[in-house]
C-alpha cells in the first residue's frame, strides 16, 4: 500500500483523524468535515494536506466526541507559508489550539485562559509536528516529539455546541490571514504524555498511517 516502514500507527484512544487526502473525512470516528472556501489538497509531509490561503477552513459539525473535559490531545503536521495565524483545532470556549504565526504555539479556553508554549519554533516553509495535551493536572506542548513547555494546572473544560474548525485565522486583516498547510490533524480524548514522556516515537521524522484490516 506504499507506506514506509518508518510510519507509526495513531495513538491509542484517538477519537477523530482527518488525514486530508483529497477530502475532510474523519477515518476514525466518522466526524466528517466540510471545506468552506477554496481549501486545496496538496502534497504535504505525509501524502496530502489541507492548504489554506487566509479565509478558508474545514468545519466539523459538533458532536459529543469532539468535546473535551478532563483530557485532550490534539496533534498534526503543520507548515506556515507566511508569518500569520493558523487555527489547528478551534472549538470556541471549549478549547482552541493555534499557531500565532512563527512565534507562538498557543492554547486557550474559557476555563483556563490563554497560554503560549514557546517562541520562535515555526520558521516559514518548514514542516513541524505539533502536539498539545491537557490532563486536568497540566498542559504540555510538544514540537517534533520534544517537550517544549509543561505547566501545572488543574481545571475541567466545559463542553459546548460549537463546531470544530481547522485552518482559518482570526479574521485578522492587512494580509494577516493564514497561508500554509495542516498535513493531517488528529483529536484524542486521552493524553499522549505520561510523566513527561511522549508516546509518539520518532514523530518528528515519520508519518502516521491508518491500520489496514
Amino acid at each position: 500500500i506504499g507506506i514506509g516502514d518508518s510510519c507509526i500507527l495513531p495513538v491509542s484512544g484517538i477519537k477523530a483523524w482527518w488525514p486530508a487526502n483529497g477530502d475532510a473525512r474523519d477515518v476514525i470516528g466518522g466526524n466528517h468535515g466540510q471545506t468552506l472556501g477554496a481549501v486545496a489538497f496538496t502534497p504535504a509531509k505525509v501524502n496530502e494536506g489541507f492548504q489554506f490561503f487566509g479565509v478558508e477552513k474545514v468545519v466539523v459539525p459538533d458532536t459529543d466526541a469532539l468535546d473535551a473535559t478532563t483530557e485532550l490531545t490534539v496533534e498534526g503536521w503543520v507548515r506556515l507559508d507566511a508569518d500569520a495565524v493558523l487555527l489547528i483545532a478551534n472549538k470556541g470556549s471549549n478549547y482552541n489550539i493555534w499557531l500565532n504565526g512563527t512565534t507562538q504555539f498557543r492554547f486557550s479556553s474559557d476555563q483556563f485562559g490563554d497560554l503560549h508554549g514557546q517562541s520562535g519554533l515555526f520558521p516559514v516553509g518548514q514542516f513541524h509536528h505539533i502536539a498539545f495535551t491537557h490532563n486536568n493536572g497540566g498542559l504540555r506542548y510538544y514540537v517534533d516529539g520534544q517537550l517544549v513547555r509543561s505547566v501545572s494546572a488543574s481545571f475541567v473544560l466545559q463542553p459546548n455546541t460549537d463546531n470544530l474548525e481547522i485552518g482559518t485565522g482570526y479574521g485578522i486583516v492587512d494580509g494577516n490571514g493564514f497561508s500554509g498547510f495542516t498535513a493531517g490533524a488528529g483529536l484524542s480524548g486521552g493524553v499522549i504524555a505520561n510523566g513527561g514522556t511522549v508516546s509518539m516515537p520518532n514523530v518528528g521524522t515519520v508519518g502516521t498511517y491508518a491500520k489496514v484490516t
